[in-house]
């Protein structure tokens, strides 16, 4: 557990680089998180999307500030976001750790393939 305490430079990096790309960084934490040896669903999953939170509303707050977010276009997503996040982590404890797993694998897989 002494190397969790390392990882804030590296965090720090994914931060300003996911930042910069429109992401949040959950992609990565949670399996560095996982790999720093916490619980996939019940401590990685749940920090990463604190983690998350503080990279996105940070970077949010920086792009508002220069007009680069149109509200009127994000206010139907943020909606559906708002009402189906609850539900997803409600899930998440009805499924298998191997299944949520596979699933975060899967969509690791899919965002490689984009273009």
């Amino acid at each position: 557990m002494m190397s969790l305490f390392l990882s804030p430079p590296l965090f720090l990096i994914i931060s300003f680089l996911f930042s910069m790309l429109g992401m949040g960084g959950s992609q990565l934490y949670v399996p560095i998180l996982y790999w720093l040896g916490m619980g996939f669903k019940h401590e990685a999953i749940p920090l990463g999307l604190l983690l998350n939170v503080a990279t996105s509303s940070s970077a949010t707050s920086t792009y508002l500030r220069h007009g680069l977010i149109r509200v009127r276009l994000a206010v139907p997503f943020a909606i559906v976001m708002i009402i189906s996040a609850p539900v997803g982590a409600f899930l998440n404890f009805q499924v298998s750790t191997r299944v949520v797993i596979a699933v975060f694998a899967l969509f690791t897989l899919a965002g490689q393939s984009l273009p």
